[in-house]
């Protein structure tokens, strides 16, 4: 972004009492108002990142780079548990020239550590300093458990619940906090773990696959090979995805040769080859008449063959910035997402026990 990749401090950050944060607020965009170069304070939503006083120095880095795509009201919620009760605050404000412009574009940051129980006063805390006419959106890190109150209760208030917790090659297991998660949060709240963008990588390369392929009417099998030596979190949710994007209907849940196996109707199935951990993820697709397709990633690479033709596509960036911005873009529900996470959902007791 030439001309606005460079964010430059209003103010320092300065430590307030709790109970003033706006007051200060105000103060700093008087002073700012006063000044020769004319700003502007923009505010698109409330973004609140919540994680443990061990990850507070990497949560931070996110805050300038996330507020040159999304200006917003960034709340920074530090916990540490097991101090005795206590609160600080910090605000600030930063600014990004536009480019042939005599303006600055500015947002705001609060950043509040909460020791002790964090749990009704932090929500509460939370919700007066949102700006009441914006949404919310809230970013969990993978610091702190899916099953803290706080995130429990950040969900029955705000629109938007992005959490950090699942790792692709992390045992399929793992998944069920988030799916109890996803389960019992109010329809207004969307909620979405970046893994599901992590994975929007190998959606795109399937649907381009699909574009050379013969009909989906004809496809009978899809083999889904990964790393690791049990079914991870990654292949699940791919598996999930395919079968509600070609609307498969689970019959059971079974074993084929020594490999699960989700049966669907009309003789299709899904198996999970889980391959070791220095194998090349990919998913194989076996149509009628003996054809096959595939799309393996190695490297920053996915290799596409259908039949006879091999062409390769590049990896999208996963990095957590670049995931969180595309994230932070999307605010309604993606109903294929979540039709996807209810089947996962639906599988996951039975493939465990398989």
């Amino acid at each position: 972004m030439s001309g606005e990749s460079t964010l430059v401090p209003l103010s320092a950050p300065q430590e307030v009492d709790v109970a003033k944060i706006e007051q200060e607020l105000e103060a700093i965009w008087r002073d700012a108002e006063s000044g020769t170069q004319p700003v502007t304070r923009a505010t698109a939503f409330n973004l609140v990142l919540v994680c443990d006083h061990g990850s507070e120095s990497k949560a931070r880095e996110l805050i300038p780079e996330l507020a040159l795509v999304h200006p917003t009201r960034t709340m920074l919620i530090v916990l540490n548990e097991s101090a005795p009760a206590a609160q600080r605050a910090w605000v600030s404000a930063d600014c990004r020239k536009l480019e042939g412009e005599n303006r600055q574009i500015c947002t705001e940051t609060i950043v509040l550590e909460m020791d002790g129980a964090p749990e009704p006063r932090t929500s509460s805390l939370i919700n007066s300093l949102s700006l009441g006419s914006l949404a919310t959106a809230v970013v969990w890190h993978e610091s702190l458990p899916l099953i803290h109150p706080l995130l429990l209760a950040l969900t029955r208030t705000c629109e938007r619940v992005i959490t950090c917790a699942t790792d692709h090659l992390a045992p399929a297991s793992s998944m069920k906090p988030w799916f109890d998660l996803y389960e019992s949060s109010p329809e207004e709240c969307v909620v979405t773990d970046l893994l599901w963008a992590e994975l929007s990588g190998f959606r795109g390369a399937v649907a381009e696959l699909f574009d050379e392929c013969p009909p989906v009417s004809t496809l009978r099998e899809v083999r889904i090979h990964s790393q690791g030596e049990k079914l991870t979190c990654g292949a699940l949710l791919i598996a999930s995805w395919i079968a509600a994007t070609l609307d498969w209907e689970l019959q059971s849940v079974s074993l084929h040769g020594k490999r699960p196996a989700i049966e669907c109707r009309d003789d299709r199935r899904i198996v999970f080859y889980p391959e070791g951990p220095k194998a090349d993820p990919g998913i194989e697709f076996l149509f009628d008449d003996e054809f096959s397709a595939a799309v393996v990633r190695t490297g920053a690479d996915f290799t596409l063959t259908c039949g006879g033709h091999t062409h390769t596509a590049h990896v999208r960036e996963s990095d957590m910035l670049t995931l969180l911005t595309h994230e932070l873009h999307a605010w309604g529900r993606d109903p294929r997402m979540d039709k996807s996470a209810r089947m996962a959902h639906l599988w996951l007791p039975e493939l465990l026990f398989s």
